[in-house]
């Protein structure tokens, strides 16, 4: 297996889709890849669209060089939707790669993204080509 020197940081969003969240997070470990689940801080407990729970690693740093922002189902919140701009603002400033899927891939333009540095899947469906061009664009 081949390890990357990558760093991958994926956002813990409150209502996140279960799938944009964990095939990225799984398939990158897969692959050799350092992830990091980051939040608003390291003792939060933030539950999917479906109730599911997972607590952030790390609260929010901006070292890597690869943020990937899962989409939240339905309405986000205020707070949500200021911490997912937040997070794309501050990796695009540090000249990181930003993947953001579902609903999270409509906010890249409102952050400020430069396109040439996103990658973004429309759905879970797109979710296998998605990780591809992830994992081409971080070896």
């Amino acid at each position: 297996m081949h390890q990357s020197s990558k760093k991958v940081e994926v956002l813990l969003l409150p209502g996140f889709q279960e799938l944009e969240f964990w095939y990225p997070v799984l398939r990158l470990r897969e692959a050799g890849v350092a992830v990091t689940v980051i939040g608003r801080d390291d003792t939060q407990t933030v539950f999917s669209r479906l109730g599911y729970p997972v607590v952030a690693e790390q609260a929010e740093g901006g070292a890597g060089d690869l943020l990937i922002v899962p989409g939240v189902v339905g309405q986000a919140d205020a707070a949500t939707r200021e911490q997912a701009l937040a997070s794309m603002r501050a990796a695009h400033a540090r000249g990181a790669l930003i993947a953001a899927s579902g609903s999270s891939a409509a906010l890249l333009q409102e952050a400020g993204v430069d396109p040439a540095k996103a990658i973004t899947a429309a759905s879970v469906d797109d979710m296998p080509a998605f990780m591809q061009t992830v994992l081409s664009r971080i070896r």
